[in-house]
């Protein structure tokens, strides 16, 4: 559908489907050059050329330069309509290549024409009326009809002549090179395809409008109306072009099915197919686009079928069968490649910018997305136009033909009706539409979507200097310092009428042509800054209207907070001395094959009701990660936020990492030492929203409201009382992508996890909806896209720049190709969080097949005040009285450990391709968690993590931790996420189990809270003889040693369960058992 992707729409074919490719990829061919002065100018035909020097066209698929349009006019059958001498005389240069391609000299006398027309064998070749009717009109010209052929009479413009614009209205007329590439496209599409109309004849006419003429023309406004002008003020200098047609029966938007309520839906099936067919063989051929494709440019006769059929034979459905015959005409906008013998030629009209203005209807919508795919580059190729015509066509066919669906019409005898003679009834052939219209709808979002981001990548590339340069904005914009000493500071601030940067200090700011702001501050020694590190500063600003206001700098980099003082952040200037500066010891490692993630917050890091540091959880808890075999770490809460009890999610300035845990040299060193462990460091980023915050933050920041974000209800999150952003915006987009640039080279983080883009993606930001997987949800109206496009922008210059990020969407929407790479249409990330598991974590809901996800059975949404931890839901108040070993294993607790671990692994293993653990989850941590906040006092009583729990070998804390460990490792042996998904063969509701397998390794569970099974037999793949890998039930990790993990278990060679062997073993209830081949590498 995109780039070099091949979009193909799917056509009901004989005993199936059948594929019709709708068009080539897009960068396939460049389109042809004309090698005339001016591109649009149409190439005549030669009459010199001889006939046989040209290229017989066949009926199988030629090239585009196989093509040859140098035909001999001479040998066509032209009117003997005798040419005076005397009347011949000069004609203008504009009009000769009109004239050479009907073969006349001069043109002909119009009422003359019009008179001895009816006598041309054309006409009397038919049985038809051979009296002149008006038939139709279309926006330039005039359509009469005549027997069996239609004339379609079009004015010249005068070329010689200005335009005046007088006070009498007149017809539009046309440019004769328009018209000249009219005749030329007509004439060699209908040639190549049957279902366009054939050029029968054309020819060059002047004089007065005739009077038999202008009579049809007041008889047809009398009847039907009439939206054009009547053609009355022309003068007898006026030249016109007339192009003669076979009559293909009414226009689509006039005509009526014949039995509409019988046959209706599959003689439209058979329009909408006739149509696809007939853009897919000429695009084949000669690049054709056809980029005025609305209804009143098909021709719809009804033609006799034939008798219904017994057996099961099903026409294809571009099939006259379907009793209708379609006719595509008026090719006068179309665009084709073609190839004479001076070579290729490029054949393409433009539109009047008028037509990009209309309303009301969707055709004028498919002009502006075909200017907006094109970029104004209108010869180029581009073949996606007739996939939007089509679905214009097929969205006419369904709403707009007064259709009753077949559900709604009233039961009829069908066996009184026999066997329809197309092989289809009326609901398979709705349906068939219905679906066409959702795919085709959903591939012009896409188109649309993918033709938005690659307009702004262009501009990035053109303007900006690529990826490279754009993303660097922290380098230029905010406190930047010189190699000399220099202090530059730069702030985008269009509204302000003046600025300065204060401290202990002044200095006045001079502004751009773009709104940003500068001052260069002088070093007060070589190499040496003007402005000490640490120094607090501002920018104080005057607006339009006198007011001072003063904000923190939106670039920077470092803000600290006192609250006995104030809650208002304060901004310092960040410039360490070298010696003071953390250096990098380690690289990066390399990405993991499958993510497991241990998501942390760093405050919460610690026993005790503090906040905890970036040195306290170095030194503390990334050991604890390491030993319990996590390959990645997701930081939560890193970006300023100065509402502790927001978990981050309210972030005031987005380069400043939050200063309560401690400096930014203290981060360097947490992250550097994480990658001396092997592990990768994700940032929990928020793109999605912003504080509100005046002060400290964005809002209002130049005293607009729309600077960052979008101005009144749109800039508003009405859940979160949160700014959005303007994901539109040039300046946005530098700064977002910027920021997302700084975390990767300053702090050396890894990837990211996308916080909110449900939120992001949706103009209703996910409030009050919900999700069905119905496509309109994702592609209509309510989707966002330039927060979707922000998005593809993000992935695709991170990926380019670093090609081992790691990019996660929080996302519960199910969006379609979250998870697919920019370059083939999809969003770009890396995985999407599975996040529907934790709260129904058996049914793997919205689980797009071919993209990755992230399984997990609780992180922090699920610990939050108002929830409880799995493990608190499971074991609640007997957790403060029965956790030791020195006391009873009550029942409560047993079945609790039981299903803790059960459930860990069933997720770990069959919920996706990576899995996360929100940090204390790993060894049951209790109750839930509330940061201090006036509801609590301001308590950190439930913002910390009892370690201590787990560390204290009296507590059954520790084998819940045991197992969380041996999970982790068993995974990084067999590699179980990074396998295909798992074959589940068993399901069973009564017995209470599940058995897959995956990655070489059979996984059965028992949920039963009763019932144990001796010799239970399951199904298993591959034959051989399996060991215990892992079990549950295993003393270390609080179970009965039920199971002897000394056991072998070997396969019996018959059928179970859909796989080849079986194999029996006993499976105590609540328990889960891993079993593993001997021959793989087992001990």
């Amino acid at each position: 559908m995109l780039g070099t992707r091949t979009k193909q729409v799917f056509a009901y074919g004989r005993r199936g489907q059948r594929i019709i490719n709708i068009s080539e990829r897009r960068d396939r061919d460049q389109p042809i050059e004309d090698p005339c002065e001016d591109p649009s100018i149409g190439v005549p035909i030669r009459k010199k050329v001889q006939r046989e020097n040209a290229i017989v066209l066949s009926p199988t698929r030629a090239r585009v330069q196989q093509v040859d349009l140098s035909l001999e006019l001479a040998q066509l059958d032209i009117s003997h309509l005798a040419e005076s001498e005397d009347l011949c005389f000069p004609q203008p240069a504009y009009l000769l290549p009109l004239l050479n391609e009907c073969s006349q000299t001069c043109p002909y006398e119009f009422s003359a024409f019009i008179e001895t027309f009816p006598f041309d064998p054309i006409v009397q070749a038919t049985d038809a009326d051979v009296e002149f009717r008006k038939i139709g009109e279309a926006s330039f010209s005039e359509v009469f009809g005549i027997g069996d052929v239609v004339l379609k009479v079009i004015p010249i413009r005068n070329e010689e002549e200005p335009t005046y614009q007088d006070e009498v209205e007149m017809p539009a007329p046309s440019d004769a090179r328009d018209v000249l590439k009219e005749m030329i496209v007509t004439r060699e599409i209908g040639e190549l395809c049957d279902g366009f109309v054939t050029l029968l004849k054309t020819y060059v006419v002047r004089g007065k409008y005739p009077t038999l003429f202008l009579q049809l023309w007041d008889e047809y406004n009398e009847r039907k109306g009439s939206e054009s002008v009547r053609p009355d003020s022309f003068g007898l200098n006026q030249v016109y072009a007339i192009i003669v047609l076979p009559n293909g029966g009414p226009d689509l938007e006039s005509f009526t099915f014949k039995h509409p309520s019988k046959s209706g839906w599959q003689q439209a099936c058979g329009i909408f197919w006739q149509v696809a067919r007939a853009l897919e063989q000429v695009e084949d051929l000669v690049h054709f686009e056809h980029r005025d494709l609305h209804w009143g440019q098909i021709l719809v006769k009804n033609v006799p079928v034939g008798r219904s059929h017994t057996k099961c034979t099903k026409f294809p459905m571009d099939d006259t069968q379907f009793g209708v015959k379609a006719t595509i005409i008026d090719l006068g906008l179309s665009r084709m490649d073609a190839a004479d013998s001076e070579g290729g030629k490029t054949y393409w009209t433009p539109f009047d910018e008028d037509i990009f203005e209309g309303e009301g209807d969707y055709q004028y919508n498919v002009y502006r997305m075909m200017r907006d795919l094109n970029g104004g580059a209108w010869d180029r190729y581009q073949p996606f136009t007739n996939v939007m015509w089509l679905h214009y066509l097929v969205t006419k066919l369904l709403h707009w033909k007064r259709l009753k669906p077949p559900g709604t019409r009233k039961k009829t005898n069908r066996g009184a009706e026999g066997v329809s003679p197309t092989g289809y009834d009326e609901q398979e052939c709705y349906n068939c539409l219905v679906e066409m219209e959702r795919l085709l709808g959903s591939c012009i979002t896409l188109e649309r979507r993918y033709a938005r981001f690659k307009q702004w990548k262009d501009i990035i590339f053109q303007h900006e200097g690529g990826y490279e340069k754009f993303t660097r904005g922290y380098e230029v914009m905010g406190l930047t310092v010189k190699d000399d000493g220099t202090v530059v500071y730069r702030e985008w601030a269009p509204n302000a009428t003046e600025a300065n940067l204060i401290g202990d200090f002044t200095h006045s700011m001079s502004k751009n042509d773009y709104g940003v702001w500068e001052i260069e501050v002088p070093p007060k020694a070589p190499g040496q800054p003007a402005i000490p590190h640490d120094s607090k500063l501002k920018v104080s600003m005057i607006l339009p209207s006198g007011t001072r206001i003063e904000r923190l700098p939106a670039w920077i980099q470092r803000v600290t907070q006192d609250l006995t003082f104030s809650p208002t952040y304060e901004s310092h200037f960040w410039n360490p001395p070298t010696a003071e500066r953390y250096q990098f010891k380690y690289p990066r490692p390399p990405q993991p094959q499958a993510l497991r993630i241990y998501e942390a917050h760093v405050g919460i890091s610690t026993p005790e009701p503090r906040v905890g540091t970036y040195k306290e959880f170095t030194q503390n808890t990334l050991p604890r990660i390491h030993k319990l075999g996590y390959n990645t770490i997701q930081l939560m809460a890193i970006m300023e936020h100065p509402y502790y009890a927001s978990f981050g999610y309210q972030v005031t300035s987005f380069f400043a990492i939050s200063s309560r845990y401690g400096t930014p040299e203290d981060l360097k060193e947490l992250i550097d030492t994480a990658h001396g462990m092997g592990i990768v460091v994700l940032l929990d980023v928020v793109h999605s929203h912003a504080s509100k915050n005046v002060l400290d933050g964005l809002n209002a920041f130049d005293g607009t409201d729309h600077l960052y974000f979008h101005e009144g209800s749109k800039g508003r999150h009405e859940l979160w009382d949160s700014r959005l952003f303007n994901y539109g915006s040039h300046e946005v987009l530098r700064f977002l992508l910027s920021n997302l640039r700084f975390y990767m080279e300053k702090y050396q983080f890894d990837g990211f996890r996308f916080d909110g883009v449900t939120s992001m993606m949706y103009v209703h930001h996910g409030i009050g909806t919900g999700f069905s997987g119905h496509y309109e949800e994702y592609y209509g109206p309510g989707a966002d896209e330039e927060a979707i496009v922000y998005l593809m922008l993000a992935n695709d210059a991170l990926h380019s720049l670093y090609p081992t990020v790691t990019t996660i969407a929080e996302d519960v929407s199910g969006m379609p190709l979250l998870c697919v790479p920019v370059s083939e249409g999809g969003l770009g990330f890396d995985y999407r969080l599975a996040m529907a598991i934790p709260d129904m974590w058996i049914k793997l809901l919205k689980h797009k097949y071919g993209e990755k996800s992230i399984a997990y059975a609780e992180s922090h949404d699920q610990a939050l005040v108002g929830d409880k931890t799995l493990a608190f839901w499971l074991m609640d108040k007997e957790m403060y009285t029965n956790m030791s070993d020195l006391t009873q294993m009550t029942p409560t607790i047993a079945r609790g450990l039981a299903l803790h671990k059960m459930i860990r692994l069933l997720v770990h293993s069959l919920g996706g391709e990576g899995y996360l653990n929100f940090e204390g989850n790993e060894f049951g941590h209790p109750e839930w968690l509330d940061f201090p906040r006036e509801g609590n006092n301001n308590s950190f009583h439930y913002a910390r993590r009892q370690f201590n729990l787990v560390d204290d070998d009296l507590l059954r804390y520790k084998y819940l931790n045991n197992f969380d460990a041996a999970m982790n490792q068993l995974e990084e042996r067999y590699g179980w996420l990074s396998s295909p998904q798992a074959y589940v063969s068993l399901k069973h509701e009564v017995d209470k189990v599940i058995v897959y397998e995956r990655a070489g390794l059979l996984f059965i569970f028992n949920f039963h809270a009763t019932n144990s099974f001796t010799d239970y037999r399951v199904g298993v793949d591959v034959a051989g003889e399996y060991s215990v890998l892992l079990s549950s039930d295993e003393k270390r990790f609080g179970g009965f040693e039920n199971i002897s993990l000394d056991a072998k278990y070997v396969t019996t060679s018959m059928e179970w369960n859909d796989r080849k062997n079986w194999l029996q073993v006993y499976i105590p209830s609540r328990t889960c058992l891993v079993l593993g081949k001997l021959e793989v590498g087992l001990d």
